[in-house]
């Protein structure tokens, strides 16, 4: 071979190595592009999360701070309320005034803490939530309050449409939608494995509802719509004579646990302690004997302020036990804010404790909540969800027609679930399928979310 042909022959060699290599220059960029895109879509998603979860987290905690502040003052209404009535019997009137501005300060409470939201959140970049203001003026008429002060009901309509009125809703106030939502009815996911042919959901969650299903009467009653207050305070009223609260003291001659709170918390406060009991005070000689005790109105914890159950169930990241002084339930805050279109869900509640114990089912409020902190909304109940309107508005507005006589409203993606459920072969197709197929569907990851953990931020 000459030298020419050797020459020529190497030079296409060269030619077929550096062709090779910018093919793999070429598919070089593009990974490396496609990687900087990612990055930067990730690092865009963080960055949104983040600057949603800065302008969500300090609304539940002022919406909290609120909370625990009327919780306060309440509580020291009570204890003035004690002291006048340890002073002198004759001041009962007095007192069922104090209790009357009680309940209208629990009323009020959770107005101020709205209020208290939404400025924060307006502060902090949120923008508007998409009918949020009208789904709240359409749902204030399931409130009432039959048990309050004449008038409450409403005074509390009054104040509602006052703040929306002066603005548009920048923290979406989150409440339990229902009472009692065991109902298949109430449940959203049903709805959704419906929609999306999800039929292993079936095989773990409703199998036998699947198989034994034949009519909309087997849904059961309408799941009880909540006429719970957002932000509410968790409290109600108790008749007791002070004279029961006095009962019960110890063999050794102490004052009895409650009495020894409410001096404890008397001093906290710079005040004396109350009086000692005069046998006089507490009895009217010209009423039957049964009815001689004098019963007077106190503002109690309700059913809300029971030990936190849901922290002690393993579907939440917890690595220690939960104190002794944060283990109650009770009231709390949860706002939904929308920054930047992410939407951030955070949940805050007040704490405290008077003489060393958390707050209990009917035990007196005194007061003593002094501090505020974050927790998390899968540990609160489960009735909990973002403020969805397509939702919300079939569950308040919907549901009623359908369970009174099967209608479906038209627009309405959980009617078309309804009605998809109720007339198709959806539910024929689901159950051949199961017994076919039903063996190889795989149970989610513990916790609520589907691959596990919390489904909600905080």
């Amino acid at each position: 071979m000459s030298r020419h042909e050797n020459a020529c022959q190497r030079k296409r060699g060269f030619r077929r190595t550096a062709g090779q290599a910018v093919v793999l220059l070429l598919a070089l960029l593009v990974a490396m592009a496609a990687m900087a895109f990612w990055l930067l879509d990730t690092h865009r998603s963080v960055l949104a999360r983040l600057r949603a979860q800065d302008a969500g987290d300090p609304v539940a905690l002022a919406a909290a701070k609120w909370q625990a502040a009327g919780l306060n003052l309440i509580g020291e209404l009570n204890l003035i309320h004690a002291y006048m009535l340890a002073d002198d019997e004759k001041n009962a009137p007095a007192a069922l005034a104090l209790h009357e501005l009680q309940q209208r300060i629990s009323l009020t409470t959770p107005m101020l803490a709205l209020q208290a939201a939404q400025q924060v959140a307006r502060q902090n970049n949120a923008q508007p939530i998409p009918a949020a203001r009208e789904f709240l003026q359409d749902c204030a008429k399931f409130i009432r309050f039959p048990n309050f002060y004449e008038g409450a009901t409403e005074d509390f309509h009054e104040m509602l449409e006052a703040i929306l009125r002066a603005d548009e809703i920048y923290a979406f106030p989150i409440s339990p939608i229902f009472s009692d939502a065991n109902s298949m009815l109430g449940n959203q996911d049903f709805y959704e494995a419906v929609l999306a042919n999800d039929y292993c959901w079936f095989w773990f969650n409703a199998y036998n509802f699947l198989e034994t299903y034949r009519s909309r009467q087997d849904f059961g009653a309408m799941p009880e719509i909540s006429t719970r207050v957002f932000f509410s305070l968790g409290l109600e009223t108790a008749w007791v004579s002070l004279a029961s609260l006095r009962e019960d003291a110890p063999m050794d001659g102490s004052l009895p646990p409650t009495v020894e709170r409410m001096n404890e918390q008397m001093r906290a406060l710079g005040h004396p302690d109350i009086p000692p009991p005069s046998p006089l005070d507490f009895f009217d000689p010209t009423a039957p004997a049964n009815e001689q005790l004098l019963l007077h109105p106190w503002m109690v914890y309700n059913s809300a302020w029971s030990p936190w159950e849901e922290m002690r169930k393993t579907n939440l990241p917890i690595r220690a036990a939960v104190r002794p002084e944060f283990d109650v339930l009770g009231t709390y805050a949860v706002t939904m804010v929308m920054r930047n279109d992410y939407p951030w869900m955070a949940a805050a509640k007040p704490f405290g404790s008077v003489g060393g114990e958390p707050p209990r089912v009917s035990e007196l409020l005194l007061g003593g909540f002094d501090a505020v902190r974050l927790v998390p909304i899968d540990a609160l109940e489960a009735g909990l969800h973002p403020f969805e309107p397509a939702w919300l508005r079939h569950i308040y507005f919907h549901l009623h027609d359908y369970v009174r006589s099967g209608t479906y409203v038209e627009g309405c993606r959980y009617c078309r679930a309804l009605n998809k459920w109720d007339w198709s072969a959806f539910r024929p197709t689901a159950s051949a399928w199961l017994a076919e197929f039903g063996h190889t569907c795989r149970r989610p990851k513990p916790g609520r979310g589907d691959s596990g953990g919390a489904t909600y931020a905080h």
